[in-house]
């Protein structure tokens, strides 16, 4: 270090290099590239009411959801995720006016399904093969450490 500012070899031909130095050339540099943009893209935008289709009054209830924008991927992947669809209508008067409609979606998660809840249920059955070490004595837990210690003496790497 010279004079804790900069990095040298330690001979009398050998260069420097500050550290300090070029992480604050690296900060002013993305600070000088990132402050115009900063101020081009703040004089763009405008804010104003939210686009509604030319009908006014929609509610949240009339808002597109996010399992809309993604229906043409589940439609592509459909071998992969195997979607399920469920739609339940219920009639008081007349079959072609339902007095409500529930829809329930749902799409089968392949790795959690595969490999995730077996690795999690082999976890949990050595866990709970594990439960009779840990039977919360005391004198157990001492007759453990008394007994791995003594192994630890006995066949300890001996130089």
């Amino acid at each position: 270090m010279a004079r804790g500012w900069a990095l040298s070899p330690g001979t009398a031909h050998g260069g420097t290099i500050s550290t300090d130095g070029i992480a604050l050339f690296f900060l002013l540099a993305g600070a000088a590239f990132a402050l115009p943009l900063a101020m081009r893209w703040r004089r763009r935008s405008v804010r104003g009411p939210a686009w509604d289709c030319g009908l006014p009054g929609l509610t949240a209830d009339n808002e597109y959801t996010a399992t809309a924008f993604s229906k043409p991927l589940r439609m592509i992947f459909s071998a992969l995720y195997r979607p399920r669809r469920e739609i339940q209508a219920e009639y008081e008067v007349s079959p072609y006016y339902p007095s409500a409609i529930r829809f329930e979606s749902e799409i089968e998660h392949p790795i959690e399904k595969h490999l995730y809840d077996p690795l999690r249920q082999w976890i949990m059955a050595v866990a709970n093969r594990m439960k009779g070490i840990q039977a919360g004595s005391i004198n157990l837990y001492l007759t453990y450490i008394f007994l791995t210690l003594i192994l630890l003496l006995l066949f300890g790497v001996r130089r």
